[in-house]
This record gives structure tokens, C-alpha cells and sequence, in this order.
């Protein structure tokens, strides 16, 4: 049953994307400097992304206006989870003019996967800084991506 409701909630997303020429869209290029042997993104290069906090901080990915994706061990189901998205820095403190904040209404946690899907309280405003990620289509699904070059996002905590 419970997967039913995930793939439920993942085809709700998909059927009918409210921006479906921008979902999973960079909006600049990388900056140079490096991270962990990564780069820091430019600020709101990846509107997708979600900062997930519940016992401690996590990433996620907006899937639509009122759905975030992350991983399952970030989250305790009974605590319910605080998500923040348009935001570039973690830091306490940091000015981010573009941060929308929404607490968790409902939290689904996958039985076989390392995933979990958080409903917002209330929808998030979508716009250059908040958007849905792309996600995987039928024909995805057949393809083998194997020794392919793959962009790996998070917040860095």
C-alpha cells in the first residue's frame, strides 16, 4: 500500500508540472572555488534543492509546490521536518532574500528505499528561485548510463 501511495505522489508530480520547460534548469554557472572536492555552486544555480532539518540537516529536492523528496535516514516521521528552499548558504544567520521556510503536514517513508517524501503545510511559490527537479521519464527508464558524467548536488553539511 505504501508503495502505491509514493508512486501515487511521484505521478502527481509528473503529470502535470505547473513549469515544465524550467524543472531541473540551472540558473548560472559554477563558481570556481572548490568544496570537499566538489565546487560551490553559484547562488540559486540549483533551484531544486531543499534544505531538510529534522534531528539534524539534510538535502532534498522540490518535486512540485507541495512535495520535497530526501533521503530516509534524514528523516524521524513522528517529529515531522522543517524544509527551507531558494536558499544558498547554511550558515546561521546568512541573508538569503529569496528563502521560503514550511514545516512538514505529512512525512511517507519508503519500506524498501532510502527515500522519503515530506508534504508542505502550505505550497511553496514557484519562481527563478524555487523550481522542480526533472524527473526520470519512460524512456529514462531503459537507458544505461554507466561511465556517464553525473552532476551530484547537496548543501554541504
Amino acid at each position: 500500500m505504501r508503495t502505491l501511495v509514493f508512486l501515487a505522489i511521484i505521478a502527481s508530480a509528473l503529470a502535470n508540472p505547473k513549469y515544465p520547460d524550467t524543472c531541473g534548469l540551472e540558473n548560472k554557472p559554477l563558481a570556481d572555488s572548490k568544496i570537499v572536492g566538489g565546487q560551490e555552486a553559484a547562488r540559486n544555480q540549483f533551484p531544486w534543492l531543499a534544505s531538510v532539518y529534522t534531528f539534524g540537516a539534510c538535502t532534498g529536492s522540490v518535486l512540485d509546490e507541495n512535495w520535497i523528496i530526501t533521503a530516509k535516514h534524514c528523516i524521524i516521521p513522528l517529529e515531522g521536518a522543517k524544509v527551507r528552499v531558494g536558499v544558498h548558504s547554511i550558515a546561521d544567520g546568512a541573508y538569503e532574500p529569496n528563502m521560503q521556510t514550511r514545516n512538514s503536514s505529512e512525512i511517507h517513508v519508503s519500506s524498501t528505499g532510502d527515500f522519503a517524501l515530506i508534504k508542505l503545510e502550505s505550497p511553496l511559490e514557484l519562481n527563478e528561485y524555487v523550481r522542480p527537479v526533472c524527473l526520470p521519464t519512460r524512456e529514462d527508464a531503459n537507458m544505461t548510463f554507466c561511465w556517464q558524467i553525473d552532476n551530484h548536488n547537496g548543501m554541504g553539511y
